[in-house]
């Protein structure tokens, strides 16, 4: 399993489950999103997360082997993947991943940080957008990046 986060979108992916009954390309898949270890409290998987146990008789809303949400707060969050055979029988659960989404905060107008060197966003006179400045200093020299933004 894994999980490819950028900025508040997460997309989860998965190897293809095997079954005795049904072919691989017909299974579809059911999973869970918890903010906790064990918890279902972002995406419920209506399956028991003990043994798997569907408590709904339909295909899993998963046709294929990845999945995409958005808009998640930070945080880390828990997450599993099922496959459900063509008799609706929901199979064990993958062994439990995690995954983070860290949400930044934009820069306000002529705000600075310093570290190495600085980096400032002010109004752009010049154009309808912003002006990035970016200064650090580097063996003893100072490098400087402008760039503009328009909107």
């Amino acid at each position: 399993m894994q999980s490819n986060v950028t900025g508040t979108e997460v997309t989860l992916s998965w190897n293809k489950s095997n079954d005795a009954q049904t072919a691989q390309n017909g299974l579809s898949y059911n999973l869970y999103i918890g903010d906790a270890s064990g918890t279902v409290n972002k995406r419920s998987p209506m399956a028991a997360l003990a043994n798997g146990y569907r408590k709904i008789v339909r295909a899993g809303v998963i046709q294929g082997s990845s999945w995409i949400i958005k808009n998640l707060p930070a945080g880390t969050y828990y997450w599993s993947v099922q496959a459900i055979d063509n008799s609706f029988a929901g199979g064990a659960w993958a062994a439990e991943n995690t995954f983070t989404v860290t949400t930044m905060q934009p820069l306000s107008a002529n705000s600075e940080i310093s570290a190495s060197g600085s980096l400032l966003v002010f109004p752009n006179p010049a154009s309808t957008g912003f002006e990035i400045k970016l200064n650090s200093i580097t063996n003893g020299k100072t490098i400087s990046v402008s760039i503009i933004l328009q909107v």
